[in-house]
């Protein structure tokens, strides 16, 4: 979903939702996840062709990566 908002939306998670990106992270560090998680471009094609979805052209064009990013310095856990 996080693909999908950010290229329809430009939306990304709130950074005061420290818990949300602890978990996002702990995907992102997982090889189970990283390893089967399909290019950004391949999720906006999905949603485009089978969800009639209107996906920006330049937001295709920018999607040949993987987002896996999360912001540098998560506060530390109480």
């Amino acid at each position: 979903m996080r693909v999908l908002l950010r290229a329809c939306k430009q939306w990304d998670i709130p950074m005061d939702l420290v818990n949300i990106w602890r978990y996002v992270q702990s995907m992102y560090e997982t090889t189970a996840f990283t390893v089967t998680c399909p290019l950004d471009r391949d999720i906006l094609m999905h949603y485009r062709e089978n969800k009639a979805l209107d996906i920006p052209m330049t937001a295709m064009r920018s999607a040949d990566d993987y987002l896996h990013s999360c912001p540098s310095q998560l506060p530390p856990l109480k």
